[in-house]
């Protein structure tokens, strides 16, 4: 028996739950188990594949969900006689307290905000950075992860690990159609400070007015209120959408109404974007790509978007309007990516 045990994994919505979920269906069989702290309770269920989701919330689990770390640590110690050595991974550090308490062998996986943590000096990053010591593995998105993971103490190897997705259709640059004079700018990722949605927010409006625009943000979270204010300021609240709870299909429908997907990540010290999940979804899309030169972004889209400095609504502005305005180019970017997608990010 295989046992990934977790506290991001779907029906909620997220680059870690999808990562995750990925794995589980191409790496997991009808025996193995998926151990998902949950916010609030789940029916049990089986992914395509066939492995167990067993979802448990806990007491207190609303008020922070990391309180889902009890039941899941009573359950992994009922399931310890059936689990064989080293066949324990864990969804992310915190997820690796469980069995790191129950003396199992277990391995890891890491993505970069988590780890900012272990900046700091106190009882939490000492006992993270025991946790990542005592691994038998630990898996990171990307060199950035893995740099991170340096910078903080913890010297041992880290297998690369980058996130996949199903292969897309063959024909998903050619059937688009790509043209000079309109921006349609998607953004999608949850509504955090280092996502830098309020950078995106500025740049747009430094776009030329001749230039026909109009920007969608895909996501929740804790900055909602403050985009949202943000986005009616300055007369261009009708061009601006912020839309939350979107299905996989009504999601895959605004990337084929987009003619470019804005990333403008920030290095913050409460967060940092390991990999950028997203820029593969607009890649299997055939959409091309303007994006912050932060994190680990660079490493995925090479030579194959359009990078700024992070943080400077001037430069994406002017980003944006050479793309918007150069139908071969967009194009050429989309080809490029959507290759690199299926050398290197597609599930085989």
């Amino acid at each position: 028996m295989r046992v990934l045990i977790t506290l991001d994994f779907p029906p909620e919505h997220g680059g870690i739950q999808t990562y995750l979920a990925g794995i589980v269906r191409h790496a997991f069989g009808a025996d193995d188990r998926v151990l998902a702290g949950s916010a609030v309770p789940h029916p049990n269920s089986r992914m395509d594949a066939g492995a167990v989701v067993e979802y448990h919330a806990g007491p207190f689990a609303r008020v922070n969900k990391k309180w889902s770390l009890v039941p899941l640590v009573f359950r992994l110690m009922r399931l310890k006689s059936e689990i064989p050595d080293a066949a324990v991974e864990c969804g992310n550090i915190y997820a690796a307290i469980a069995p790191w308490l129950l003396r199992m062998p277990y391995a890891v996986y890491t993505y970069g905000t988590e780890l900012l943590a272990m900046r700091k000096r106190g009882a939490r990053a000492a006992v993270l950075r025991l946790v990542l010591r005592t691994a038998r593995r630990r898996y990171a998105l990307g060199g950035h992860t893995r740099r991170i993971l340096n910078e903080v103490g913890i010297s041992l190897p880290a297998e690369i690990v980058p996130p996949r997705i199903g292969p897309p259709p063959s024909d998903a640059v050619e059937r688009r159609t790509y043209a000079a004079g309109e921006a349609r700018i998607l953004c999608v990722g949850r509504l955090v400070p280092h996502k830098g949605h309020a950078v995106l927010i500025k740049a747009v409006r430094l776009l030329p007015p001749g230039l026909a625009w109009r920007l969608t943000i895909v996501g929740d979270g804790p900055e909602r209120a403050r985009l949202q204010a943000l986005a009616g300021d300055g007369g261009h609240a009708a061009r601006i959408a912020i839309k939350a709870g979107l299905t996989d299909a009504q999601l895959s429908s605004e990337y084929e109404q987009a003619t470019m997907l804005a990333h403008p990540s920030l290095e913050l010290e409460a967060g940092t974007e390991g990999f950028g999940i997203v820029l593969l979804e607009a890649m299997a899309h055939g959409v091309p790509i303007v994006a912050s030169r932060a994190g680990g972004i660079a490493e995925v889209v090479a030579d194959c978007g359009v990078l700024t400095p992070p943080g400077d609504p001037a430069a994406l502005a002017k980003a944006i309007a050479a793309l918007a305005r150069d139908a071969i180019r967009q194009k050429e970017l989309a080809h490029r990516a959507f290759f690199r997608l299926n050398e290197r990010y597609v599930w085989k």
